[in-house]
């Protein structure tokens, strides 16, 4: 688990690299991560359903709060009751990928690429294994994100409003 998570950051490292100081303290995402700034300013309420292979379904709800961090990369909080989640996403010029990192409380992690931004696909490690998945965020609206996201056994499912 642990040269995975260096992977993660050796990842993260090598994929930001690639900034210029501009970009870096900007208020909006610019290039090809422009297509994000809809998601900045009030925090989103999301109303979400995970069903868990041999598990009941379970609806909840969280907050979602978008930012831009340094290097053109768009970050968010996800916070519930029951977990906390960080995740940062951007372009990597080179490789003309977008890429997707998220870390929740549960010591869950995921990293994941796309060719278009909005479908990605990747690895997820829920404490026990490791596992392919797949997500895609979806703009329903201006006021309206959709999340869903399959990993093997359990399908996620978030509908966000502002």
């Amino acid at each position: 688990m642990r040269a995975f998570f260096i992977s993660i950051a050796a990842v993260v490292t090598v994929l930001t690299a690639q900034v210029t100081p501009a970009e870096a303290a900007s208020g909006t995402l610019t290039g090809k991560m422009a297509n994000d700034n809809w998601l900045l300013g009030t925090s989103w309420s999301c109303t979400t359903k995970n069903v868990t292979a041999g598990k009941p379904a379970r609806s909840g709800h969280a907050t979602v709060t978008f930012d831009v961090a340094p290097g053109n990369v768009l970050h968010d909080r996800v916070s519930s009751t029951n977990f906390l989640l960080d995740e940062y996403s951007g372009f990597n010029s080179p490789s003309k990928a977008y890429w997707d990192v998220q870390a929740d409380s549960t010591g869950s992690h995921t990293y994941a690429t796309s060719a278009d931004g909005n479908t990605y696909a990747g690895q997820f490690w829920d404490g026990n294994s490791n596992s392919k998945t797949t997500f895609t965020y979806a703009k329903a609206s201006s006021n309206e994100l959709t999340v869903h996201q399959v990993s093997p056994g359990q399908t996620f499912d978030a509908d966000c409003t502002r």
